[in-house]
């Protein structure tokens, strides 16, 4: 086998083969190893490779892995322990005085992102117990923030330390970095990767900024973590440190790592204080010395704690700003920084700085932000004028989906609800699905609809309350459930509106331990078949062949591991499910806003953009018409900033009570009151997938340029007065405005480029539409596109004068003229049919003091 045969799953980028610079990289390293006396283990198994290194290859077993790869793994192994060995003695030189904002001579990317989908990936720092080991594919690795002249390309990428002692228990899912720093970053545009500070530590280059969100009480190997983490530091590398990585003086024992400590925090400027300061005491005053960085969501609460105070140092630059100190009235020289802001990042004493949370009952908490995290990462992050990539707005308007786990469908509708006792979703079918044509994508259980099975619920084992869902008083044998569901199958996804979906076979409540809502004599549930099978039963069995299952979406706890997600990635199967973002007047904080995504291993999890029903009415325990308060999350998540689409989300049992019901289709009626950007949920699916891989860069003339953006297709400025420069600009329909930013919507194609100018274009240009935008085509005096709508709409288009007129051709339906309305603003708009999702072709021509000039081509 040679080197070009040899094919080594890295684990660094979605398991793809290493390439053919690696490969080059291999050979010369052979070349240099043979002038080094190394001793290699020639018996068949192979050379012990260090673990960290195996891992790092995705090499099973250690060294004892290399014996399946023969003699090449040996020549392998020979020149990863030269190269593990070489970096421990002769660590990479780092570009000096350069920092993570500079050029960078080849491509300059800055990070945009967290950590990869894959979560705990990437370079790894040793073995904890080894000496460092650093992957062939990342050696190359660039500059956080390293701006190259050539493509300009910046850094989308966050990394999250933590400790995830729990990680297959969802404890990433609830973890702090999660829950408080996902969303802010994901609506600045950038991706938070995850690492375990107990864990082997990837390579820091490709990062922004690393956030630290645990003290050194926690860790288990601060000796190794502490050197990793000021290595980034020399490189350029911003830090968060939201507990400030302090570790209370012990009696006779200093803290690990106290030198590297030292330094790292003299680079804030900081150093330990020889007192200790009580937060509670009378004497104590909290001093806010920006408070244009506080009070956001809260007032600061003070709490009883004792905290090892660190000051200002003597040697302490310019570039430090202190935010907030506690000080001591009978002692002035006493004091202790609270927070602070320097040219390393953000320091915070203590996460209690941050933000104000207190333990309702249980597991539930109130919590809000005290710290404004918009402007903190903004300063940190040092945006300047850089676009983030958005999810929240369509074609210039806000975006909106629908979809719905069938659950129930055979509930009976109680004696509130008018008319005759009849199936819930014979409810949803036709005072919903009929009434609204906007998109919905329903997803079935597949065990529901197959007339073969004894099925039943769970056996009589009490459930928790928190699995509490409703089930029908009398359920007929289920073969006659089974063979209505499928007619009702069939009248339901004749609708064009609707997609298919799949809500698993058995509808698992606990994903971990596969615990089913029902039981089938005979099975074990099994992720093949709560996937796959599920699947392909309703592709087979249920839906009409032009219709096949689109979306996953993930019943019960909504907290899959890996398994699962890994069989729908090979089946190219989008998911969603969980998250459930609530924003209203008890949830009255952006902390219940979540993020778009979790990784699980290799694989994200999406979430949703709205709550479900179920949720508002605690499982159905509570008002069952508390759905209603969705409509407070979708105003609210709109302003003063845009951090959700619409997403109208929800189950058909509650049709069986006249106010669940009643609920559903107030969030409708509100939504067609809205001026909407209706897409499907797969397509918001995509658009999210989407988001995690595009490119942002600066053109050499101060534009910038997106690659990879497909369907994530609105770059949005904030705070930009400057409109778009079209003629300039590349792949660009069109700009609109909302909240003071500037959301340009791009068009397909492989790279968009987007310039910014004070003047404004002198031709027709998109503002708005209520639907995807294609095949644009603009002149001096006409525009012309495909509009795809769903129900009835509008486009407004950007005309330097004039009035103007548009044909609007349905296919299959002919041709009609609408008139524009002229706008305050300078735009024109036309109000558009419904067109069933089709794609509407529309052309403008601007009429000037009532003469018609120029035509479409």
């Amino acid at each position: 086998m040679n080197y070009d045969e040899l094919i080594v799953s890295t684990r660094l980028e979605k398991n793809q083969p290493i390439g053919t610079k690696a490969l080059e990289a291999l050979k010369e390293i052979e070349r240099r190893v043979a002038r080094f006396p190394l001793k290699v283990d020639s018996r068949e198994s192979g050379f012990p490779l260090p673990k960290a290194a195996a891992r790092a290859w995705g090499i099973p077993g250690g060294g004892d892995g290399l014996a399946k790869l023969g003699r090449a793994g040996m020549r392998l192994g020979v020149a990863c322990a030269w190269l593990a060995w070489m970096t421990y003695f002769f660590p990479p030189a780092r570009a000096a005085g350069r920092g993570a904002g500079e050029f960078e001579p080849r491509t300059g990317e800055v990070s945009r992102r967290g950590p990869k989908s894959g979560g705990f990936r990437g370079r790894e720092y040793g073995d904890l117990a080894e000496p460092p080991f650093f992957p062939l594919a990342r050696a190359a690795g660039r500059s956080a923030r390293k701006v190259e002249p050539r493509t300009g390309e910046v850094s989308r990428r966050v990394l999250g330390v933590a400790s995830f002692r729990d990680l297959d228990n969802g404890y990433l899912t609830s973890s702090d970095l999660h829950t408080f720093m996902e969303k802010p970053l994901n609506h600045l545009g950038y991706m938070l990767d995850y690492a375990d500070s107990d864990q082997p530590l990837p390579d820091f280059r490709p990062y922004r900024a690393i956030i630290v969100w645990l003290s050194l009480t926690e860790m288990e190997q601060a000796e190794h973590f502490l050197p990793w983490l000021r290595d980034a530091m020399d490189y350029g590398v911003k830090l968060i440190l939201p507990e400030g990585l302090t570790a209370p003086n012990r009696p006779g024992e200093l803290p690990l790592g106290e030198d590297v400590l030292k330094d790292i925090l003299a680079r804030f400027g900081l150093e330990p204080a020889s007192y200790s300061l009580r937060v509670d005491l009378d004497e104590l005053r909290i001093n806010t010395l920006r408070p244009e960085y506080f009070s956001y969501e809260t007032e600061l609460v003070r709490e009883d704690s004792v905290y090892t105070p660190y000051r200002i140092g003597k040697k302490a630059g310019k570039d430090v700003e202190v935010w907030r100190r506690i000080e001591r009235a009978d002692h002035p020289d006493r004091y202790a920084v609270a927070n602070l802001l320097s040219d390393a990042g953000f320091w915070s004493m203590s996460e209690k700085f941050l933000y104000f949370s207190v333990n309702l009952s249980g597991d539930k908490f109130r919590v809000a932000w005290n710290l404004n995290p918009w402007l903190m990462l903004g300063r940190v992050l040092e945006d300047g004028d850089q676009p983030a990539p958005d999810v929240t707005t369509f074609s210039g308007t806000r975006g909106a989906y629908a979809h719905v786990d069938a659950d129930g469908p055979f509930n009976m509708t109680h004696g509130d609800v008018p008319g005759p006792s009849r199936y819930a979703i014979d409810v949803i079918l036709n005072k919903i699905w009929k009434k609204y044509d906007f998109p919905v994508t329903v997803a079935l259980i597949a065990a529901e609809f197959d007339p073969g099975l004894d099925l039943r619920f769970t056996a009589d084992e009490p459930l928790e309350e928190s699995w509490a869902r409703p089930r029908p008083d009398y359920l007929p044998p289920h073969r006659e459930v089974a063979l209505k569901l499928r007619e009702y199958a069939r009248e339901i996804f004749a609708l064009p509106h609707v997609q298919a979906g799949c809500h698993a076979y058995t509808h698992p409540l606990d994903w971990t331990n596969l615990y089913s809502g029902y039981a089938i004599p005979g099975y074990r549930p099994s992720y093949e078949m709560e996937t796959r099978g599920a699947i392909e039963y309703l592709n087979r069995n249920v839906l009409p062949p032009d219709k096949p299952v689109e979306l996953y979406q993930w019943p019960g706890d909504c907290d899959p591991p890996p398994e699962p997600l890994a069989i729908l990635a090979e089946m190219g199967m989008a998911n969603i499910n969980g998250g459930d973002p609530m924003y209203d007047d008890r949830y009255n904080s952006i902390y219940y806003v979540c993020p778009l995504s979790v990784p699980k291993a290799e694989y994200r999890q999406i979430y949703t953009s709205g709550s479900n029903e179920n949720i508002y009415t605690r499982e159905w325990l509570g008002f069952k018409g508390a759905f209603n308060h969705v409509i407070d999350t979708f105003e609210n998540s709109d302003r003063p900033l845009r951090l959700l689409p619409v997403n109208i989300y929800y189950h058909v049992f509650p049709a069986e009570n006249y106010a669940g019901f009643k609920a559903i289709d107030n969030a409708y009626k509100w939504a067609a009151k809205q001026e909407l950007c209706w897409i499907t949920a797969l397509e918001y699916v995509q658009a999210v997938k989407d988001f995690m891989g595009v490119r942002l860069g600066r053109t050499g003339d101060g534009g910038w340029w997106a690659e990879n953006y497909h369907s994530c297709r609105t770059l949005r400025f904030d705070g930009e007065a400057r409109s778009v420069d079209l003629d300039a600009s590349l792949n660009v329909a069109g700009f609109s405005r909302h909240n003071g930013s500037l959301y340009v919507s791009l068009l397909p194609g492989d790279r968009a480029e987007v310039r910014l100018s004070e003047r404004e274009s002198d031709r027709p240009a998109l503002a708005r539409a209520s639907g995807l935008i294609r095949k644009v085509e603009r002149g001096e005096r006409f525009w012309q596109a495909e509009c795809r709508n769903w129900s009835k709409g509008f486009i407004e288009l950007w005309a330097p004068e004039g009035r103007g007129r548009a044909t609007v051709k349905i296919p299959g339906g002919g041709e009609s003229a609408v008139a524009g309305e002229r706008l305050d603003d300078g735009r024109v708009r036309f109000e558009l049919p419904a067109g069933a999702g089709k794609w509407l072709e529309i052309r403008f021509k601007l009429e000037t003091n009532g003469q018609k000039t120029g035509s479409p081509p």
